[in-house]
């Protein structure tokens, strides 16, 4: 048996409770602060890992159009955590998660088969539209529902 859907159930789940953790920091710290913070320990692991495992002689092969695509992805992937850590911080998780989540999904496919010749199929477009539909509903304003035995602010665990 394939362990991928238990990679990804792992995955996903540890993906839905992350915005909870992040929203409790960020009411410590700014934007700014936090992500600097993370970015600071993931460079300090990424380093310790390369050189324990001594892979660099990959990076030392580089051309320049890789080089453009690895700085351009840091440079997207900083300006994206930037945005959402605010959302985050502003608004409360799920809500911005339910935005965020499945619009990565619709721009993946769309900037795939733009910019890089990626194929899309007519189930890939419906499903764009169904997701669309998706955020607009969960987007209604309507009344909330309160879960029973919370009483305490939005974001604070009952742990």
């Amino acid at each position: 048996m394939s362990s991928i859907p238990i990679l990804l159930g792992i995955s996903a789940l540890a993906a839905g409770v992350r915005p909870f953790f992040q929203k409790h920091v960020l009411q410590k710290v700014n934007v700014l602060e936090f992500l600097s913070l993370q970015v600071i320990l993931f460079v300090i692991l990424a380093a310790v890992a390369l050189w324990k495992f001594k892979t660099l002689d990959k990076v030392r092969e580089f051309d320049g159009k890789t080089w453009i695509y690895f700085f351009g992805g840091i440079a997207v992937s900083l300006i994206s955590l930037f945005i959402y850590f605010y959302l985050i911080k502003k608004e409360r998780p799920a809500l911005i998660v339910s935005i965020y989540m499945p619009l990565t999904l619709v721009f993946t496919v769309i900037a795939g088969w733009v910019f890089f010749k990626d194929k899309t199929s007519i189930a890939e477009l419906v499903g764009i539209g169904l997701i669309i539909v998706g955020i607009v509903v969960m987007n209604i304003k309507s009344k909330a529902i309160p879960r029973p035995g919370f009483g305490q602010e939005m974001g604070e665990p009952v742990i």
